[in-house]
């Protein structure tokens, strides 16, 4: 009996403070986006690559538009959404393809600027589409076509067709929520 009370005194001192139970972690914070880019930011051609704020969001226009009184002017892509600014990938490249049959797209133009929304669809949850494309071109200054290039498993992809290759910045605007891709007409010589 000594030894019975002996032997549960010894393992009742052995016992550790109860583990707390783990805590939830804190739900992640979206990623920031960048800051409006203001109309005096600097041209690039290197690729331009934003987080977004939104992993769902409906494309619900497309447009396009010359700037003529600008200096330098330029030709925009406007795209509109609704739920949020996805991700944003925009850089120039050799060819476009459609995605999924990896077919070669026919864009006009010297040079093509492809506008990848990541998150993105152009479509209803009941499957409406909800971008009306207009064939033919908008034969801007800069701008010469505009071709759909995909929309599956999240991401929408365009493809610009450019009269040759020039600069070009994107701009987040908000309310409602948009993003402008501006290409720098041909500067003269």
């Amino acid at each position: 009996m000594m030894r019975t009370a002996l032997l549960l005194f010894l393992l009742a001192g052995c016992a550790t403070e109860p583990v707390p139970s783990p805590q939830p972690l804190a739900p992640e914070a979206p990623q920031p986006i960048a800051a409006d880019v203001p109309d005096d930011t600097e041209w690039t051609s290197e690729p331009i690559v934003l987080p977004g704020e939104a992993s769902d969001v409906v494309v619900t226009e497309m447009r396009v538009a010359a700037h003529l009184d600008a200096a330098p002017g330029y030709d925009r892509v406007v795209f509109e959404f609704e739920g949020g600014q996805p991700g944003v990938d925009v850089r120039t490249v050799d060819a476009a393809t459609a995605c999924g049959s990896g077919e070669p797209l026919a864009v006009p133009g010297a040079s093509i600027l492809y506008v990848s929304l990541i998150g993105a669809r152009g479509f209803t949850e009941d499957g409406t589409e909800t971008i009306r494309h207009s064939p033919g071109s908008p034969r801007l200054p800069a701008l010469i076509g505009t071709v759909p290039a995909c929309d599956f498993e999240g991401r929408l992809e365009w493809a610009l067709g450019l009269a040759s290759p020039e600069a070009y910045r994107i701009t987040r605007l908000h309310n409602p929520e948009r993003l402008a891709v501006d290409i720098r007409h041909p500067l003269p010589d």
